[in-house]
């Protein structure tokens, strides 16, 4: 079975690996988070904004977490 690797780990070869993205709706300026597959993200995947439903959110730029198996 093959193997990719996201974000330093390894996955079975088809797993769906979920990501957390924060948006800000240019609307009402509700901020929020989103989470979605790698592909769903690749794919530019339609986010509404789940306080007033518009579509015109922009996806904000934020901190990384990454999570490792070996100490530093």
């Amino acid at each position: 079975m093959q193997t990719i690797r996201r974000g330093g780990d390894f996955y079975p070869e088809g797993t769906e690996v979920m990501a957390y993205y924060n948006y800000e709706c240019t609307k009402c300026g509700h901020e929020f988070t989103d989470e979605q597959t790698f592909a769903e993200h690749d794919k530019h995947k339609q986010v509404k904004c789940p306080k007033c439903a518009s579509k015109r959110v922009e996806q904000l730029v934020s901190h990384v977490y990454a999570k490792t198996t070996k100490k530093s």
